[in-house]
This record gives C-alpha cells, structure tokens and sequence, in this order.
C-alpha cells in the first residue's frame, strides 16, 4: 500500500513540477519500494521517539516538571525533522527530474502538520476506538490504515503542489 501511495506522488510530482516521466516501469517500482522502504523507517522512527522517549528521558534525566517539558520538545524536534526528511527525501527523488531542496517552506511545514495531526487521530483510533475482539474490528482497522496511508499522500502532494506554486510566482518558474 505505501509503494502504491509512493507512485501516485510520484506521478502528482511529475504533473507539479511539469515533468515527463523518463523513468520505465522497472524503475518507477524499484524506486517506489525504496522510497515507501525509507519513509516508512522515518515515519515509525518518529512514532517510536514520540511513544518511547519518555521512558529514555526518565531514565536520563529523571523526572518533574522541567524534565518532562524538556522531554516533549526534544522528542517532537526529532519527530518532526524525520518528518522533513521523509519530504526531502520524495521531494528530491520523486519526481522524473531531481529537484532542489530549497523550496521546502510553507507547503512543507503544512504536510508534515497535517502529518501530526492525522497520525495522532490515527494513534487515538487504535488505541481507543478500534476493537480488535471482532472481524469488523480488525477489517477496520486494516481500512483506517489504508485511508491514513493516503491522506498522508494527499497531505504531502498538497503541500509540494503550495510549495511548487509559490517558487513559480517567485521567479516564474
């Protein structure tokens, strides 16, 4: 699902930044499992040090009031560069054509806030809405994946489609 995910950005990234497709099919698929490979790494690393680090900074640094203020920020510095770099990363490869990394602004920054927004919906459905004693339980949980997999897509192509429009408007293309 996330390769599949990966060729549909892939394919909005051709159409944004106005690219043909010079890459075969072989190609298109290798490159789509490697990135969907990559960014799903990046994206559970980020789950992994929002959900776990607490227990990493207990044991560092203790516990109280300073000591979780400074947990949560250090924590969602990290998540969110990984978020980054899994946009840099489709940024830069996705397309037919490399892309540069300097128009990574606005749209960026809205993605990967939509990111949050819809991982953390996700995180409370699994945790407390989804009931895995049922077969419907668990199909749909299987279904919220898939819808979470390409909002994720949407909120990333969406946020590149921003960034694309404003570096043409800056300096015509």
């Amino acid at each position: 699902e996330v390769s599949g995910a990966v060729r549909v950005t892939m394919r909005a990234l051709n159409r944004i930044y106005e690219v043909e497709e010079k890459r075969d099919l072989r190609q298109q698929f290798l490159l789509s499992f490697g990135l969907a490979a990559s960014l799903t790494v990046l994206v559970l690393s980020a789950i992994v040090v929002v959900k776990f680090g607490p227990f990493l900074f207990e044991d560092v640094i203790g516990d109280g009031a300073a000591a979780e203020a400074l947990s949560v920020l250090v924590r969602w510095s990290i998540a969110i560069a990984l978020l980054f770099a899994a946009m840099a990363l489709v940024i830069r490869a996705g397309p037919s054509r490399k892309r540069p990394l300097v128009w990574v602004s606005f749209g960026a920054a809205l993605a990967v806030a939509s990111w949050i927004l819809i991982s953390l919906l996700f995180g409370v459905y699994l945790g407390e809405v989804a009931d895995y004693g049922s077969v419907f339980g668990n199909l749909a949980t299987v279904f919220i994946l898939t819808e979470y997999v390409y909002l994720s897509a949407l909120f990333l192509v969406t946020g590149l489609l921003i960034d694309a429009e404003t570096q043409k408007r800056s300096f015509g293309g």
